[in-house]
């Protein structure tokens, strides 16, 4: 019971707060005598919700404004002064409790597929480290292994690697990250005019340890990822070429996994 009493309190209080920012608008717009659009309603509102935000805004009171106040637009400024654009904690952060962009350590990306995947899209292991890489870089991981020099090391390996400690001396790098991509394809099963991007594999991260002979690269964080885009319906071939779709589609898996490594806002990804 004294939980509802609460409840008819605090939502009172709201609407009294309510009619006193409804009544102050109706008087500024009878001395203006002009016609009030979406924008500047959605400039007051916001100067009303910044007013009170150094304490919290009753939940009926926000409720209540987003359902007076007309225009879509509104509903996302609102929500982004009551909550704030959210900043996500990266995965390789929630592992390792380390930032790669303060440590200023020297990384280096590989990308792996099977001979299946590369059959049907040759390029896609070096766009996707090319991808990443610039990606990183972007968000203050500067010191990072050039991804030419990768792709020229594997082909004089034959195209693998058998020994990721061995290929992480070789360039001096402290970190390594490996991207396996075990399912890649563009285009919708059964259907070649229809085009969606599907694909899945494993992240790991390494860290070279110790000096000289005492040396070993450890796993300090895994990771699973599964991209399908779009969603919704696939996209037809006749409003889309393929090889158009594929680098669209190539750069999201790109950021997806570039976010890993970096904090970045709930806004930044994609959806």
């Amino acid at each position: 019971m004294w939980i509802k009493s609460a409840f008819r309190w605090r939502f009172a209080s709201a609407a009294l707060q309510l009619g006193a920012w409804a009544g102050n608008h109706r008087r500024q717009s009878r001395r203006r005598h002009c016609h009030r659009e979406d924008g500047s309603r959605a400039k007051r509102l916001y100067a009303f919700l910044r007013s009170s935000a150094n304490r919290p805004l009753p939940l009926p009171l926000a409720l209540a404004l987003l359902v007076f106040v007309p225009g879509c637009s509104l509903f996302v400024l609102a929500g982004k002064v009551i909550l704030g654009d959210v900043k996500v904690q990266c995965q390789f952060k929630q592992a390792t409790h380390t930032d790669l962009a303060k440590l200023n350590r020297k990384v280096l990306v590989l990308c792996s597929t099977s001979d299946t995947i590369r059959s049907s899209y040759a390029s896609v292991d070096f766009d996707i480290l090319e991808g990443v890489i610039h990606r990183l870089r972007t968000h203050g991981i500067h010191k990072m292994v050039n991804s030419d020099s990768v792709a020229g090391w594997l082909d004089d390996h034959g195209g693998r690697c058998d020994d990721l400690q061995e290929l992480a001396e070789h360039f001096h790098a402290e970190y390594v990250i490996h991207i396996e991509v075990s399912r890649f394809t563009c285009v919708e099963e059964n259907s070649p005019n229809l085009l969606r991007g599907q694909s899945e594999g494993h992240v790991r991260a390494y860290h070279l340890d110790g000096v000289n002979s005492t040396k070993r690269l450890l796993e300090i964080m895994n990771s699973d990822f599964v991209s399908t885009y779009p969603a919704g319906n696939p996209v037809s071939v006749d409003k889309k070429s393929a090889t158009n779709f594929q680098r669209e589609y190539t750069d999201r898996i790109c950021l997806q996994l570039a976010q890993i490594f970096y904090d970045h806002t709930r806004s930044e990804e994609m959806q």
